[in-house]
């Protein structure tokens, strides 16, 4: 299900509370991860710390904490299990939480000791959506394609100003990395649309809000001719 450019998986189960996740899909190995409204809370995360294999967690303990430049906190299992596996790829490469979270960056699996009766307290999206729908609204969440790296807020500038801030910043990232402009210039659309073309650079995703046009930018490994 999709709400708001957010996607919740239908196979499932949702820690409305705690905005984790959990797939009971192997009942003897639960994978456990966060939804995008936690992704999106902390901020592009800088750090992902997880308890060791083989360490039992009660429900609603911690079993790991996230870290940005924003945000510091600790995810609490919903579940009372012990843990089997952590998914090493996001202690190195915290991000892939952000990018993919319920793909690449899940956190950990767990062998349950109580399951049948933890789940009971846990829903699937077809009960929570309009829950989920609400928090996104009010704590103004925004899914898109990719997690951006940098920000811009261009409101009341013109769109020159803002191309001109974008031409400082790139030769100042890493390529791949990902840029979110946030514009009110009417002309945003079209003068980033032909800026793209000019500097060979990816507008990987373009929305419309309103008054506001929101873009996210890939730098690509490529120089104007």
């Amino acid at each position: 299900m999709i709400i708001d450019n957010c996607t919740f998986p239908e196979s499932l189960l949702y820690d409305i509370e705690n905005f984790t996740w959990i797939d009971v899909s192997n009942k003897n190995s639960i994978k456990l991860g966060i939804t995008p409204i936690m992704a999106s809370i902390s901020g592009k995360l800088i750090s992902v710390k997880i308890k060791e294999e083989s360490i039992t967690i009660d429900k609603g303990k911690r079993f790991s904490s996230i870290e940005s430049l924003r945000y510091f906190g600790t995810l609490r299992s919903p579940i009372y299990g012990k843990i089997e596996k952590r998914n090493e790829k996001i202690i190195e490469c915290p991000k892939l939480v952000n990018n993919s979270p319920y793909e690449e960056g899940w956190f950990v699996t767990i062998n349950p000791s109580n399951l049948d009766e933890d789940i009971k307290y846990l829903k699937n999206i077809r009960d929570c959506n309009k829950i989920f729908e609400e928090t996104i609204k009010n704590l103004n969440i925004r899914c898109f394609k990719f997690f951006p790296d940098h920000e811009l807020y261009e409101i009341g500038s013109e769109c020159a100003a803002t191309l001109l801030k974008l031409d400082e910043l790139i030769p100042r990232i890493k390529n791949g990395e990902i840029i979110y402009l946030v514009s009110d210039d009417v002309t945003a659309d079209l003068e980033l649309e032909r800026w793209s073309k000019e500097s060979f650079q990816t507008i990987v995703d373009v929305r419309r809000e309103g008054h506001f046009f929101h873009f996210l930018i890939r730098k690509e490994n490529k120089t104007k001719k």
